[in-house]
Parts: structure tokens; sequence; C-alpha cells
């Protein structure tokens, strides 16, 4: 269709309320750029999937998705082997899948009767087994939980419950580590320069793998 019979129609004008009404980035990305088709049987499968759309909406309310940021950038950054997402972007992945399921979940239960939309609804996917695996190793700030590994929660679990010490005595300098329980020390052992400050560097390393703001703020400590 020409430009100038568009213009004609105020599709423009259209487009406009119809973009205003999307809840999503990408939504308004995919409305903005939508034009007339001119293929009937395209214009019909479209015509019948928006008046299921509509009917399931009389009868089932709005579907239970609010707004969110184009992630498809993101996921192409994730794609190469060996690629590394800040913990903030993995929150974002996060609340995106975990949306994306709830949305699927409840158009599946709903389209049986909807042929049109259940076409569409097969393309939602968002594997159960991404979701677990991001909401259980994912704090809201980007950190790490504890329950992200084994291996971590041990490591944190005793770096919780030991005390690195630095202390100064007639000119020396004293080394040791405190091992604590509710505040008390049960036990303290001396340690080399060396050991304390391999000792001081893991923990620090894994408070700076366990949140963004944490590693930056280590940064700024360090370089000044």
């Amino acid at each position: 269709m020409r430009e100038r019979d568009l213009k004609a129609l105020e599709f423009d004008k259209v487009i406009a309320l119809v973009t205003a009404m999307a809840v999503s980035e990408p939504g308004r990305d995919v409305v903005a750029r939508s034009r007339p088709s001119t293929d009937p049987g395209r214009v019909r499968e479209r015509l019948r999937a928006t008046a299921e759309l509509l009917d399931l909406r009389a009868h089932s309310g709005s579907v239970p998705i609010d707004d969110f940021a184009d992630q498809r950038a993101l996921l192409l950054a994730a794609a190469p082997e060996g690629a590394v997402l800040n913990g903030e972007s993995l929150v974002r992945i996060r609340d995106f899948v975990v949306a994306a399921r709830t949305a699927a979940a409840f158009l599946r239960s709903r389209v049986e009767s909807r042929p049109h939309l259940a076409a569409i609804v097969q393309n939602l996917v968002a594997p159960k087994e991404l979701a677990d695996a991001l909401l259980g190793a994912l704090a809201d700030d980007g950190g790490l939980l504890d329950e992200a590994s084994p291996e971590l929660k041990r490591l944190r679990t005793r770096l919780r419950d030991e005390r690195l010490e630095l202390e100064t005595r007639n000119g020396l300098v004293e080394t040791s580590c405190s091992r604590v329980s509710g505040g008390i020390v049960l036990k303290r052992r001396s340690m080399d320069m060396e050991a304390w400050v391999a000792a001081l560097g893991e923990a620090l390393a894994t408070e700076a793998r366990r949140s963004d703001t944490t590693r930056q703020a280590l940064e700024r400590l360090l370089t000044g």
C-alpha cells in the first residue's frame, strides 16, 4: 500500500494509539513497524487471532505481563561459548524469563478453544530449568546467593565464621585468624604474612563475586 494512501487513512494515528497500549519495549517496536497486509489469507488469520484474544480478555482478563525492556542484546551477548554477563544483566534476563513463563502458563491454560492463539503461544519459549537456575542463584541486586552452589555455600560459611586480624605490637606486625561464633572467639591461630594476605585475597574475591556493588566498591578502594 502506498504511503500516501496510509496517510489518507490516518494509519499513523491508528499505529500511535495501538503503540501506546503495548506493555513492552519490543511490543511497541513491533507495532510501530506494522504495515497493512495485502494477503487476504494473512489478514483473515490476524483478524481471527485478534478476535480470539478479545474473547479471552473478556472471559479471563488481561494477560499477566508487565513492561519489560528488549532483551535481545543481552541474549546475543550471552550466546558465544565462554561469554560472561554481569549480575545486573542476569537479573534482567531472570525477570524476563519468569514473566514469560507466567504469561505462557496463563495463555496455555485458555487457548484450547482458540486455535489461532494456540499457534502463537507455541512460540513462547521460557525453559523451566533456566528460570529455576536463575531464581536459585541470583539475588535481586545481581549477587550470587549462597545456594548457587554447594561449594560457594561451604566457602561463605567458613569465611563468615573466620575473622582475619592484623595488629601492631612493639613495632611488629602480627597476623592471625580467629574462629568466631555468636561474637565469641573460639580459637585464634597465628599466620605468617603471606598466608594471611592470601586468605584476605580469597575473602575479598568471594565478596566481589557476590555482587557487582561490592566488586565496584573494592575496585575503588584498591585503585583509589
